[in-house]
């Protein structure tokens, strides 16, 4: 006897590929690699219009609203090559499939990255988690024609003892024991009147982009408390992760915190914000 069975994310996977033209999956998509996947979340919204008359306790129609859809996930650092999407803003399609008996593939087209956070702590992997927002979804059972997928290029994931943080850059600083940033793009969903899929956004508009993070570090001196207080001015922001390196430039501390116990290392927590990034 066949029957069906609960699905688990044992056999789940989910690639990309960038797009020529936005909304558009190219033919014979060579579909890349994006990292140790960790978790994924694919998440819809149909915004649905719920319609009430006079005469009647109940809705007379519910009509389909704008597609809203939207992947978050969280994946261990191998290499920067989808993270830094984030920063170019190339648009791309990401296929999120099941491999059951089932064939169960959501093809999200005209994909733009959001929002991405990228987290290091003592004893941690790296790890990136990316919000994703897509101009649309296709829900099917067969994989686009003449697709082909990039395989585990062997990249041991990185861990904290493979980064480092200098400021400025050239300078390390001693003591850090969590750093994050986050690169914010506040996308703006743009659906025009059309009667052509006009249930879907046409374009995703880039708005300001932000710059941010936080470090938590070992108090053994006041200079990054100084520099806080003093609102001075950091040239430059160095996070090094493997070979690759993240660059923040004109950096301030927004504001600093000490935390002191009686049997613990008394830290620094000193959030920041810079106003642009190389990434090299």
């Amino acid at each position: 006897m066949s029957y069906s069975k609960p699905i688990t994310g044992a056999i789940a996977k989910a690639f990309y590929v960038e797009e020529a033209t936005y909304g558009i999956t190219p033919a014979n998509p060579s579909m890349q690699w994006i990292g140790i996947v960790q978790n994924v979340e694919p998440n819809y919204d149909r915004s649905l219009i719920k319609l009430r008359g006079i005469g009647s306790r109940d809705l007379s129609y519910i009509i389909k609203g704008l597609l809203k859809a939207e992947v978050s996930m969280e994946y261990a650092y191998q290499d920067k090559t989808f993270l830094a999407f984030a920063n170019t803003l190339n648009d791309f399609t990401m296929e999120i499939y099941t491999y059951d008996a089932t064939l169960n593939i959501y093809l999200h087209s005209g994909g733009m990255i959001n929002s991405i956070d990228v987290n290091a702590s003592v004893n941690n992997l790296v790890t990136v988690k990316p919000a994703i927002i897509a101009q649309n979804v296709s829900i099917s059972t067969s994989h686009p024609a003449g697709v082909t997928y990039a395989t585990d290029p062997g990249i041991v994931p990185k861990t904290w003892y493979d980064t480092q943080v200098e400021i400025p850059a050239g300078t390390p600083v001693d003591g850090v024991t969590d750093w994050t940033f986050k690169i914010n793009n506040n996308l703006e969903r743009y659906p025009v009147i059309r009667t052509t899929s006009g249930d879907i956004l046409k374009y995703l508009v880039e708005r300001q982009r932000e710059f941010s993070g936080d470090l938590t570090v070992a108090y053994m001196s006041n200079t990054l408390l100084t520099a806080m207080t003093t609102a001075t001015e950091q040239a430059t922001l160095k996070i090094t992760v493997g070979t690759d390196t993240f660059t923040f430039n004109n950096v301030k501390f927004d504001t600093g915190r000490l935390t002191a116990k009686p049997v613990e290392v008394i830290l620094q927590k000193l959030p920041w914000t810079a106003k642009t990034l190389t990434i090299t």
